[in-house]
């Protein structure tokens, strides 16, 4: 048995925020939501959470500054940026941070969910593939041995 998969949206929208949240638990997800980093950053610190949903533009922060301290902190949680302003440079930088993804608002059911199962995928190789035999699924390189 899989253990049920947490997410995380971090989005002051609250209108966009609530329509995620409502999509990602009829997928059968278990979701949290919060309205700004502060609120997020405390449920953060009181239980695991696999994928982050990150929006790039907070009230109280700038989410590529939160991705880089995340990253460090929560390194087997999965970040998807989303943003109303989908400029090339936030997606490159947001990506070169170790995001899984770059996602513009509105955001489509479709795009969302692929950038989960592809998540899922990660960490069910990082979980269950022995590392001498993994290729790393973000890489059609082969890992060193």
């Amino acid at each position: 048995m899989f253990k049920k998969i947490t997410i995380l949206i971090i989005d002051p929208e609250r209108n966009s925020c609530e329509e995620m949240h409502e999509f990602l638990q009829k997928e059968g997800f278990s979701v949290l939501s919060a309205f700004s980093a502060a609120e997020g950053k405390r449920i953060l610190e009181k239980m695991p959470i696999d994928i982050l949903i990150l929006d790039i533009c907070l009230p109280d922060a700038i989410g590529l500054d939160l991705v880089k301290e995340y990253k460090s902190r929560y390194q087997k949680m999965d970040v998807i940026i989303i943003s109303g302003f989908g400029d090339m440079d936030s997606a490159i930088q947001a990506m070169r941070l170790g995001t899984l993804d770059f996602l513009r608002k509105p955001l489509r059911q479709n795009d969302l969910r692929a950038a989960i199962e592809r998540s899922q995928k990660i960490q069910f190789a990082d979980r269950y593939i022995p590392m001498q035999n993994k290729k790393d699924p973000r890489s059609p390189l082969p890992l060193p041995n």
